[in-house]
Order: structure tokens, then sequence, then C-alpha cells
């Protein structure tokens, strides 16, 4: 897939009368490998959130979130949900969360997602019992994800060719008022401008 919107990209850069990049790290991206003049780029996000359906849930039923998706708290159950997929630092937040435990903190983690890593993600929970891979669910379902976990995690890395230019899931736990924490990629910056909840990507430490 990635290889295919990088084609796409590269194909129609030189087509494309305007582009309308939704932050700057996008402009970047353009400006940088498809040489696209900023003449034609126009900032303009499309960010937006469905605050009916993700809003906070206030009457004390965490337990029940957590039963829906048969999940272990511990003592603070952290989450991430997005693509399966190594420049989203998936492996950056699993070994964050294995050094957390390591230091006596008892946390799990649940990744909500599809993609290529998922099968290697379900045979490495075989090993760990605090790691669980959960299955796709419809979008409007992923509300109760969000209110079933205590932290939720946006560890994206920084390539030459990705930054993040939406951070829509990150809303979406925003809207819901779980505590968040990111990376500094892209929209995760503009989304989160708090820098003591920034940390620089694949700094596992900082994590």
């Amino acid at each position: 897939i990635d290889n295919i919107k990088d084609f796409i990209a590269r194909f129609f850069s030189k087509r494309v009368d305007h582009f309308l990049t939704v932050n700057s790290g996008v402009a970047q991206i353009y400006r940088d490998r498809f040489n696209v003049n900023p003449k034609r780029m126009t900032s303009c996000t499309h960010l937006g959130v469905d605050v009916d359906t993700f809003s906070p849930d206030y009457s004390n039923k965490k337990q029940d979130y957590i039963d829906k998706f048969s999940l272990s708290r511990g003592d603070q159950l952290v989450g991430y949900c997005g693509r399966l997929v190594e420049y989203k630092g998936v492996s950056d937040l699993i070994d964050a969360v294995s050094m957390l435990r390591d230091d006596g903190i008892d946390c799990n983690l649940a990744l909500l997602g599809d993609g290529p890593m998922r099968k290697s993600l379900e045979t490495l929970s075989l090993k760990y019992s605090w790691l669980y891979i959960l299955d796709p669910i419809p979008h409007r379902e992923v509300v109760d994800f969000y209110r079933a976990i205590d932290i939720f995690v946006m560890p994206s890395r920084v390539l030459p060719w990705h930054i993040e230019h939406d951070a829509h899931a990150l809303l979406e736990a925003m809207s819901v008022e779980v505590p968040c924490i990111a990376t500094r990629c892209g929209a995760l910056e503009d989304v989160l401008p708090w820098n003591e909840l920034l940390v620089d990507p694949e700094n596992v430490y900082d994590l």
C-alpha cells in the first residue's frame, strides 16, 4: 500500500494544479521528496471529530468497557488505535511498556487495528500475557475502546516519506478525555502542543 501511495504521489505531483496540505509537515514532504513548488500549496486542515459519538462516559462503567474487549487492566491500561505498521512506532510502544513492567509498574497494552505487523504481534502476544491485539471494529464502536483504556499513545516515527498528517485517532481519544502521549511527528505536535506530553520519535526510554 505504501509503495502504491508513493507511486501515485510521484506520478500526479507534476500534473496537479494545486495542493491542499493538511499540515506543514506534509507540505515539507511534497517540497523535499516530490519537488513541488510551495506556491502550488495551501495549508488546509481537514480534521474533525463527531463529538456526539466520541464523548466521555461519566457513569463509572470503565470495567464494562474493559470486559467488552476481554482485557485485563492491571494498574494502568495503555492503548493504541491505528495501523499496525512499523512507521507508526508500534514496536517502540511495546518496548516502552515492557520497560515499565521491568521497573515494577503493572501496566498492560492493548493494540486495536490491522496491518502488516498483525501476525507477528499476535505471536508476540502469546509470549507476553500483558499484550492484547484486538480485531478491527466499526468506527462508531472505537469510542468504547477509548473509554476502556487509561492512557492513549500515538508513537509515530518520522521517515523521509512519512509524517502524521491528521492525528485523527489522537483527536478522538482527547475528545473522550483520555490522557494522551504522542511523538513529535507532524500533526501530532499540532493536536497535542503541550511539550511535556510529547517525546522524540523512536526514543523508547522517554516514551
